[in-house]
């Protein structure tokens, strides 16, 4: 492969549909390893302590965080990779990786370092009892260094994403995954060695992801060793502000947002607040192919606004959100049509699973055109409009949460802040609309100066 000129475009649009899915299939898959190692987890420490598990779920709020951070700077690798690719400097690949590998660690670090000196006092800021507060902030602080631990390994398979061999980097991340389960029942069932099995499956699985991701790139042969490998790239700071900042602060947002949904809820009942909780995790699976799909053709774009390929990058940016339009329209029918046969899954309770139909019933139809914006803000998110496309979904949460709270407390009935989510869902059109013009603009301004 010739890797200066990153994965070949194909001849007609439909050939350019394929190339973007089988570019994003691998990196869906790749999200899926992420939902299997925390519902590993879960599924482990309940299996072997009330205590552990505990512990755990007072974790997720800083487990949260955390992607956060490791996907934020991981994704600005991915693009700067990416980016180097088009412009042909494969040579200051590497030393990308290296400057936010140093910036990722250090801030994990840092953390580290304040839990250490918070102490128990952590505990108690999650209203934990004294007796547990101590176990808590150690085991806060191990999950810290072993993400720190971490976080190289991820930055490496993120490079080797960039570079375009997306199905290589899924098959690091899946031996990872089964490697991390395999040493998670071995410390936890066999060892009785509860929230520390995660810690130390999680510490030696680092050490191989890092070592494996080495080893491939050392292979593949895509880039010479930079001259200086830590010293710092002048894109580096830029983009982890233009990039990785927007994308950190939609990971906020979307946690957030899920607080005010449930304090919506909540006046509802028991029952609601349960239905709505499995009509909502339905939907964010219903998502992973839009997050997947805008981040494959953000690979594919970015080579090609790197060496300044516009034509190509337009042509990939229209044909993928035809595609994400053909794919969410299957899914909004599968979601209606199946609705019952989804909630039946998560619950046998009648007065749960009337309250997730419910929902599914009024929002399922509004993915055709939930799932294109979707795609699009995570295009506009890793091309340089990070904050555009924060700020759009900032307006659509805000909506939802304003009307959705305003109607349904008006009308006393939840249907109402069902509807809210469909009609945000169905306006999203309104904003694909004018974000594909404005790209359009874009295009044929970034064509004729190069002309």
């Amino acid at each position: 492969m010739n890797w200066s000129e990153g994965i070949p475009l194909k001849k007609t649009s439909r050939a350019n549909v394929t190339l973007v899915f089988m570019t994003a299939f691998p990196l869906m898959l790749v999200a899926l390893l992420q939902v299997c190692i925390q519902f590993s987890n879960f599924f482990a420490m309940g299996h072997v302590s009330f205590r552990a598990l505990y512990l755990l779920s007072l974790y997720i709020p800083i487990s949260l965080a955390l992607m956060a951070i490791n996907d934020s700077i991981s994704i600005t690798n991915q693009v700067l990779v990416a980016k180097k690719v088009g412009e042909k400097k494969l040579g200051e690949v590497l030393q990308v990786t290296a400057n936010l590998c140093l910036i990722g660690t250090l801030i994990l670090l840092v953390l580290a370092g304040i839990t250490y000196g918070v102490g128990p006092k952590l505990g108690t800021f999650f209203s934990v009892d004294v007796a547990t507060s101590a176990r808590f902030s150690r085991f806060v602080l191990l999950m810290l260094l072993s993400n720190a631990l971490i976080l190289p390994g991820m930055l490496l398979d993120s490079t080797i994403r960039g570079l375009g061999k997306v199905t290589l980097a899924f098959l690091i991340l899946l031996g990872h995954t089964v490697l991390y389960l395999l040493l998670l029942a071995l410390f936890t069932w066999r060892y009785g060695l509860e929230e520390n099995g995660i810690i130390y499956s999680a510490a030696i699985c680092a050490v191989v992801l890092w070592g494996t991701a080495s080893f491939t790139l050392v292979r593949l042969r895509a880039f010479p060793w930079p001259p200086s490998l830590f010293r710092l790239s002048p894109q580096t700071i830029p983009f982890l502000r233009w990039v990785g900042l927007p994308i950190f602060l939609s990971y906020v947002l979307l946690f957030t947002s899920s607080f005010f949904y449930n304090h919506i809820v909540a006046p509802f009942g028991d029952f609601a607040v349960a239905g709505f909780g499995i009509g909502y995790r339905i939907h964010t699976f219903v998502i992973l192919p839009a997050l997947a799909l805008g981040e494959g053709m953000s690979i594919l774009i970015n080579q090609r606004m790197g060496g300044k390929r516009y034509e190509e990058a337009h042509e990939l940016l229209r044909v993928g959100l035809w595609g994400a339009f053909g794919l969410y329209t299957v899914i909004a029918l599968v979601v209606f049509l199946g609705r019952y046969e989804w909630v039946s899954f998560f619950t046998s309770n009648r007065a749960i699973s009337q309250e997730s139909v419910s929902f599914l019933s009024l929002t399922a139809f509004s993915y055709a055109w939930f799932g294109v914006l979707l795609t699009l803000l995570i295009v506009l998110e890793q091309t340089d409009n990070g904050f555009r496309a924060f700020l759009l979904n900032l307006a659509y949460f805000l909506l939802i949460v304003v009307a959705g709270a305003f109607l349904s407390q008006h009308f006393h009935s939840l249907l109402w802040f069902y509807r809210t989510f469909a009609v945000c869902n169905c306006l999203g059109l309104y904003a694909i609309i004018r974000e594909v013009r404005r790209q359009d603009r874009k295009f044929a301004r970034l064509r004729s100066a190069t002309a």
